[in-house]
């Protein structure tokens, strides 16, 4: 019995050692290990960070690169529109194919008229003929004649007798270039203006050929030209009824006859 007994606490003697041996080797293999893994990570680490500084340096410098290329066009486009502003002696609006004149007489009164529209008017189409009557003070009516054929009558909408009619034809390369306005005050059958209307009393047309109309109408009253360097009369709008209450130009420059389109009605 004593020797079982003996035998037994060798026995379990020798696994616990055995066993405190084997933890020991466990624990001896563990630790070499995580420090080589911490120590790869962090060397990982620093690896990364390094690629990320020079990536993010690299895009820097292609962005700034990029700023300072932009930087020197636009410059570079400034320097252009000034030189170009400065130096070239047509302004935006000579450029521009139609010019808008100013409005003569009242615009407010009579009926609006526009040619443009009611001819139904192309670049190509010019006026070819006009044709005023007007009494010793007062124009009572201009009748514009256009290229495509069509004409409209501006004023005595209502049978009124005028006692001078004028006729100004022109000649297939002439062309409108100018004109001088009157504008005065008249005692007409105006209920809404018992004092006097505000009305054109006078036009006189003038050409690029160096032709002149005589003066439809009277000069007596407030005298302004108009004209525009390269631009002759498309056609006419305004205000009329029995007389001619106002009348604007509408200026173009002349373009090839391949180039047709309807003119804007303004």
């Amino acid at each position: 019995m004593l020797s079982n007994s003996s035998q037994e606490r060798d026995s379990k003697t020798s696994q616990a050692t055995t066993t405190s041996l084997n933890e020991n080797n466990m624990n001896k293999d563990k630790l070499p290990l995580t420090k080589t893994e911490v120590q790869f990570e962090k060397k990982r680490f620093k690896i990364d960070l390094k690629f990320l500084k020079q990536t993010l340096k690299s895009r820097l410098t292609i962005c700034q690169i990029v700023l300072f290329l932009l930087n020197i066009v636009c410059i570079l486009i400034v320097i252009l529109l000034i030189v170009f502003l400065t130096k070239s002696k047509r302004s935006i609006s000579d450029i521009l194919l139609i010019k808008t004149g100013n409005f003569y007489g009242n615009i407010a009164g009579g009926i609006e008229f526009n040619d443009g529209q009611d001819c139904q008017l192309t670049f190509n189409d010019k006026i070819v003929n006009i044709t005023a009557g007007w009494t010793t003070d007062t124009l009572d009516y201009v009748s514009f004649r256009y290229s495509n054929k069509r004409s409209m009558q501006h004023g005595r909408q209502t049978y009124r007798y005028s006692p001078y009619m004028s006729e100004f034809v022109l000649n297939p390369e002439e062309s409108i270039n100018g004109i001088t306005i009157y504008t005065g005050t008249r005692l007409i059958d105006n209920p809404f203006a018992p004092n006097g209307t505000y009305l054109v009393v006078g036009i006189r047309f003038y050409t690029n050929k160096g032709r002149s109309s005589e003066l439809f109408g009277s000069s007596n009253g407030t005298q302004m030209d108009e004209a525009f360097s390269n631009f002759t009369i498309a056609y006419v709008r305004g205000q009329a009824l029995g007389y001619v209450d106002g009348v604007q130009f509408i200026w173009y420059r002349q373009i090839s006859s391949l180039n047709v389109a309807i003119l804007p009605t303004y």
